[in-house]
């Protein structure tokens, strides 16, 4: 009985900051940084993050939005930073007099429901969300180990957007990991739901249709989230671990054109994250377009909840 009015509790807590306004921040501390051999990227800086919100870490997908027409650095970009304890929430990004990145201040915290309208957060079967993307102020996740995409539309109860009949063979917790829009299309990677022992299976949704393409795995390394920078391009986030080597991430990127129906696209590195560059479970990024050339490019990892992990946060620029 005491559990269960302790649980309670809990959650009354937990909606009333995900109904009203509050001041709760990620804070950010520089932490040294090697140089990295990429011609294309620059202006690389890492930070642990640290909130006063005591449920923020295990960040498995992050969407960055704003008005067209606002440059950045701003404050009037949200950040929406996902995690796979069936939760987001919504930040806006704090300057100092320099336009240095310094914290973000979270505006909201959003409990998941499923489509059945129950609360996810903390049921990790159901509410295990990985991918995020925003399309029309419609908000879009994806989930594993029961896999599904869902539509959340201001006010209305979640609903499946693509029929989940489709992903029913997918591995439990090796499902939809990377996921966003591309020419109002969706486009849909798996962690390590192999196709071949050199592939895993991925999608492009459109016009009700879904088709399946593959993605070529390397080494050990395997996808955890995508960022479409343009109507063009899409980079891809991987990561790697192992207990001898620790672990290691890459950004890569290839083009919407290269993606054909029953074929393998063949994304091209970027770079390879190895020490000494500070390093952890790299599972989200983000993009901003700065110029026609230059995007602005955030990774975050997924702590784990476990104290002997660290919430990292890499902020670089990419041009073209």
């Amino acid at each position: 009985m005491m559990k269960s009015l302790k649980l309670f509790c809990f959650f009354i807590i937990f909606f009333l900051h995900s109904t009203i306004s509050f001041s709760q921040t990620i804070t950010l501390k520089r932490v040294e940084v090697s140089k990295i051999k990429a011609k294309v990227l620059s202006e690389v800086k890492v930070y642990e993050m640290s909130s006063d919100f005591k449920k923020f870490g295990g960040i498995s997908g992050l969407k960055i939005i704003s008005a067209k027409s606002t440059p950045y650095p701003s404050a009037q970009f949200d950040f929406y930073f996902l995690s796979d304890d069936g939760f987001y929430l919504k930040a806006n990004p704090e300057f100092d007099k320099k336009n240095n990145l310094i914290s973000f201040k979270i505006k909201n915290i959003i409990p998941l429901k499923s489509e059945d309208n129950k609360t996810l957060m903390g049921d990790k079967t159901e509410g295990d969300a990985e991918a995020i993307d925003i399309k029309n102020g419609d908000i879009f996740i994806a989930f594993e180990r029961n896999h599904r995409v869902l539509r959340y539309a201001n006010g209305k109860k979640p609903e499946h957007f693509i029929n989940p009949e489709n992903f029913k063979n997918l591995i439990s917790n090796e499902g939809i990991e990377a996921m966003g829009f591309i020419k109002n299309q969706l486009i849909l990677i798996t962690e390590n739901s192999k196709a071949s022992p050199q592939t895993v299976k991925a999608y492009l949704y459109r016009n009700n249709v879904l088709t399946t393409f593959y993605y070529p795995l390397y080494k050990n390394y395997n996808p955890t989230d995508l960022t479409v920078v343009n109507d063009d391009e899409i980079l891809v986030l991987e990561r790697s671990y192992s207990p001898n080597f620790g672990n290691r991430a890459r950004i890569l990127t290839f083009q919407y054109s290269d993606i054909k129906e029953n074929e393998i696209v063949r994304p091209k590195q970027l770079v390879k994250l190895k020490p000494p560059f500070p390093l952890d479970n790299y599972e989200a990024i983000g993009s901003i377009q700065i110029t026609e050339q230059m995007y602005k490019l955030f990774i975050v990892s997924d702590n784990n909840y476990n104290p002997k992990q660290k919430n990292l946060l890499i902020e670089l620029n990419y041009k073209k």
